[in-house]
């Protein structure tokens, strides 16, 4: 991994972050619901990890925080380890977090 990803419990949580707080505790709450709702919350979009921001291996699938269709927020989910990330600024290597495991936020 070529950057360091924060802790999301760590950040100073601002007005902006209202979706992303309320996605996780809803569509992220247990392995369950979040497979019951993906296909509905994705649009089909695989997160590539191209540019290697995000723990190498696993197949990652990314989610619009808003239903606007450009949105550089977004929350990140490893499919095979369940591992949580968000993205505040999708081009921006610095703007990763790591919120935790779904079914355990």
């Amino acid at each position: 991994m070529s950057t360091k990803i924060r802790n999301w419990d760590e950040r100073k949580l601002t007005r902006n972050d209202e979706d992303i707080q309320g996605l996780l505790k809803t569509f992220l709450v247990t392995p369950d619901s979040f497979f019951a709702q993906k296909a509905a919350m994705s649009r089909g979009k695989t997160f590539e990890n191209m540019e290697g921001y995000l723990p190498r291996g696993g197949r990652y699938e990314e989610f619009n925080v808003t239903p606007r269709k450009v949105d550089s927020r977004r929350i990140i989910v490893n499919l095979d380890s369940m591992d949580v990330f968000i993205s505040l600024s999708h081009y921006n290597q610095g703007s990763f977090w790591y919120a935790g495991k779904v079914g355990q936020l």
